[in-house]
């Protein structure tokens, strides 16, 4: 992960514009930038926490510094529109000279200034530095190179910068020169530093990272299992933070940015604890340990089950936290305020068998058979009533509930039946449809508009002579 490194070049043409630059335009530029770097403080500043309680959907946002990846584009648009309206102007050498030394100058000064005094005025320190270093001493004389090194380089490029645009502004650099002069600048500011975040050694050939990849003898013994569906559990790598065992399994743990609240409670309070009701209940059917053998999981549920006992909570923590002590391959546990008059009976007679007999992203199909009514517990995550998973038995919607904190649940009759979930979003497909509507509502207004000038700018006389 790098910095989001505007480079001085565009940074110092930033400033001279703010100067130069006469209208609104400045304004929205300036503001839009102290806007971002504001918002981008996270808890360090009030903006931040009040857009996330306010600002809808702000709060799906992963981290607040990620808004500054659009303040990278402000500040070299505005920096370079400035430059183009200064090199259309005639300029009398005393106006060059004031303009930077209103704008340029002073941001060369205050590097200075850091570069003399930064190593007094910050400790160069961080809480987690003692768990990754013995050396505090050497971390910290290297981190105040680094400031004094860069604050040079800085410096260096920003005064080569207003020299040749000063000496370009008074006529005296031809602007051919000045362009290609600026152009290496450019190069030089921000190549060396996208280095730094992707040196050489990074790029690696197909082939290399082929080899990287290859499946290893655990997943080769994992994949000559052609049930349609079970998970895995990596011990192996970082279970909750790598993604690699997703490459060939489908994995209880893996990597996402934003990862669903429920599962990351799973996680933090059962999973990464090793509470083999919660492996199970997620169908971990093999298990790679640390030093990367096989573990068959013989206690794994399965891809749904019948329950003969039902729990009722009355808080989603009660719900939660049931789970440490139950048998979750005969139990579940129903948070009954969010789900009422859904179950007519607490205990039920397991009998008869269910299995899934189609697998997709976005389908699955179970065929059972039972002598008497049942609760399933399907081992899938439940997202809520409208988020686009349909529930039907034998073609007619049904509705399903959410036990044991996360999954799914459904009350089913005796008999031979099917049962089918569905993802279909109502209201992206809904979407999708009026998107449909407008793009042919537009496209026939504008074969319109062509047909009505074809007929204003080039009349036919179809009259007879």
């Amino acid at each position: 992960s790098g910095p989001n490194y505007i480079g001085i070049i565009s940074f110092i043409l930033f400033c001279i514009g703010l100067v130069y630059i006469k209208g609104n335009i400045k304004y929205w530029a300036l503001a839009a930038f102290v806007f971002l770097i504001l918002q981008s403080l996270g808890y360090h500043f009030f903006l931040n926490q009040f857009l996330f309680d306010y600002l809808p959907y702000y709060n799906k946002f992963r981290s607040p510094d990620s808004i500054l990846l659009v303040a990278t584009m402000i500040v070299p648009w505005f920096g370079f529109y400035s430059l183009y309206y200064m090199l259309q102007a005639k300029w009398k050498e005393n106006e060059i000279k004031q303009l930077l030394k209103q704008s340029a100058l002073p941001v060369v000064g205050f590097m200075i200034l850091m570069m003399i005094a930064g190593p007094f005025i910050f400790d160069f320190t961080k809480t987690g530095d003692k768990n990754f270093w013995s050396n505090q001493s050497a971390l910290v004389d290297t981190r105040i190179g680094f400031m004094i090194k860069d604050s040079l380089r800085s410096i260096v490029l920003a005064l080569a910068l207003i020299t040749i645009l000063y000496y370009t502004l008074i006529n005296k650099l031809n602007r051919n020169y000045f362009y290609g002069l600026l152009t290496m600048l450019l190069l030089y500011d921000l190549i060396p530093i996208a280095n730094r975040c992707l040196p050489q050694q990074d790029y690696k050939k197909p082939n290399e990272i082929s080899e990287s990849l290859s499946k290893s003898s655990g997943d080769i013994e994992i994949l000559r299992d052609r049930d349609l569906h079970y998970r895995v559990m990596d011990k192996a790598n970082n279970t909750f933070n790598d993604s690699y065992t997703s490459l060939y399994h489908k994995s209880i743990g893996g990597y996402h940015p934003a990862k669903l609240r429920r599962y990351q409670d799973l996680i933090d309070g059962y999973l990464s604890k090793g509470h083999q009701g919660a492996i199970d209940m997620l169908n971990a059917k093999y298990i790679i340990t640390q030093n990367g053998k096989i573990n068959t999981n013989l206690t794994a549920n399965g891809n749904a089950w019948f329950v003969d006992t039902v729990l009722i909570a009355h808080s989603p923590d009660e719900e939660f936290y049931a789970l440490k002590n139950m048998n979750l391959r005969h139990q579940a546990v129903l948070f009954e305020n969010e789900f009422p008059n859904y179950i007519d009976k607490p205990s039920y007679t397991p009998n008869g068998t269910i299995n899934l007999i189609e697998y997709h992203s976005d389908q699955l199909i179970y065929k059972y058979n039972t002598n008497t009514p049942q609760l399933t517990v399907f081992s899938e995550i439940w997202y809520g009533p409208d988020k686009g998973w349909h529930a039907y038995l034998d073609g007619k919607p049904v509705p399903h509930i959410r036990v044991n904190y996360l999954l799914r649940a459904l009350k089913i009759p005796s008999g031979s039946h099917t049962v089918e979930f569905k993802f279909y979003p109502d209201k992206v497909w809904n979407a999708i449809k009026i998107n449909k509507i407008i793009l042919w509502v537009l496209f026939l207004a504008l074969l319109g508009g062509f047909v009505f000038t074809l007929k204003n700018n080039f009349p036919v006389n179809l009259s007879k002579k």
